[in-house]
């Protein structure tokens, strides 16, 4: 009798919940040290029904490479930034974690939670006192070593979107809106999450505040200059002796060493990126010359890169290049230089003084000579910048490889 009541009980429960839908526009946020970091995400079916991400950051759509649902749990993986958000599903709600992989293999965790809807900051308008639109010249504290930038923004009404350049690199695609006398930027990519509030005073000018995920604050100043410019990137990177001829050798992703007297680069001009799998501006430096090199290869030009990853170990530094690989198509030899550490970087290569940035790119003529050291790289988020670095790029390596050999 015990038997039989028991199979009634079981046969009254309810059917499992049908899982919640996630198809559409939602308001994606994480929270940072200096409060919600917002940003746009995406979900749709592929042609295969296979469900798909995308990050929205300003005109930047930009798809999530991994993508795993089971019932309400919830993984979007970005391998070749080392980042994973972990999240649960829920009607109207996606809550989690972002996990984010610092120099060293330290893991940072971010809460991360996500809303259907489109807006940014706030969901209802806000009156706007001031227009932020133009050019500015920037000034971050850099905890007491200030360093330059340009600053530009769009403004539509209470809308904002545009970018910070450095000498060094850009802040990628960044929007928000204003309230009142303030402004509100974010920007999630996958390997950087970048916070930007500011306030305009009475005489126009901007003081402000700028959060890196959990590892960075500093604090910034702004006055309109339509004028405002940065250094010539070529005049950046110091050289030991500008008489001697670049070299390297390194193991590619296999293992295997490779040198500049390799048969790859015989006879040819060659362009060395020095970068990483973790370098969001390493990533569009990639992401155009990736295309680039399938174009103009048999030109007589070779690529190698090479990469200081946040791991000493061999295998896991390998993996991460291999997933920026894939990531881009890349079809020229990317090798594991040594770690992220800049002193370290630069000592690995005798020819250059100091290494201020990540990606520093080296043109060599087909004597080996080194003919310029781009410092930094401005990427399509910077606009009419990144198209006239495009055309800049395109006459020097036209230049070089018009060239005779000596």
């Amino acid at each position: 009798m015990a038997a039989v009541l028991g199979l009634g009980i079981a046969a009254c429960e309810p059917p499992p919940a049908e899982p919640a839908e996630v198809d559409g526009r939602w308001r994606g946020e994480l929270l940072s040290p200096g409060g919600a970091l917002p940003f746009g995400l995406e979900f749709d079916r592929g042609e295969e029904g296979q469900l798909q991400a995308w990050l929205i950051n300003g005109a930047e759509r930009a798809r999530i490479r991994e993508v795993r649902r089971e019932g309400d749990q919830l993984e979007l993986a970005m391998p070749a930034l080392g980042s994973m958000i972990r999240a649960n599903i829920s009607e109207g709600l996606i809550s989690g974690q972002l996990q984010l992989t610092r120099p060293g293999g330290e893991q940072q965790l971010l809460p991360f939670s996500a809303r259907p809807g489109d807006w940014r900051f706030f969901p209802e308008p806000a009156p706007v006192a001031v227009d932020f639109s133009g050019r500015w010249a920037v000034e971050f504290a850099g905890n007491g070593d200030p360093s330059p930038a340009v600053a530009e923004f769009t403004q539509d009404r209470g809308r904002v979107t545009g970018t910070f350049l450095t000498p060094t690199g850009d802040y990628r695609f960044l929007e928000g809106e204003v309230r009142e006398r303030e402004l509100f930027l974010s920007t999630f990519g996958g390997g950087h999450a970048f916070l930007f509030r500011a306030r305009m005073d009475d005489a126009g000018e901007l003081t402000g505040d700028f959060w890196s995920a959990l590892h960075w604050h500093d604090t910034w100043v702004a006055r309109r200059d339509d004028g405002a410019s940065l250094p010539d990137p070529t005049t950046l990177t110091p050289l030991a002796d500008t008489d001697q001829r670049f070299d390297f050798e390194f193991p590619d992703l296999d293992g295997d060493t490779v040198t500049l007297q390799d048969d790859y680069f015989d006879d040819k001009v060659v362009i060395v990126t020095i970068g990483g799998s973790w370098c969001p501006n390493c990533h569009d430096e990639a992401a155009f010359l990736a295309p680039w090199y399938r174009q103009n290869a048999g030109r007589g030009v070779a690529i190698v890169g090479l990469m200081y990853e946040h791991f000493g170990d061999f295998e896991r530094a390998a993996a991460a290049v291999g997933e920026l690989r894939d990531e881009y198509g890349i079809n020229y030899p990317l090798l594991i230089a040594g770690i992220s550490d800049k002193d370290e970087a630069a000592a690995t290569l005798p020819m250059i003084e100091e290494i201020i940035a990540y990606p520093t790119t080296i043109f060599l003529d087909r004597e080996r000579r080194i003919r310029r050291v781009h410092t930094g790289f401005l990427g399509p988020g910077t606009g009419e910048y990144f198209e006239r670095w495009r055309d800049e790029f395109s006459a020097f390596m036209n230049e070089l490889l018009a060239e005779d050999p000596a």
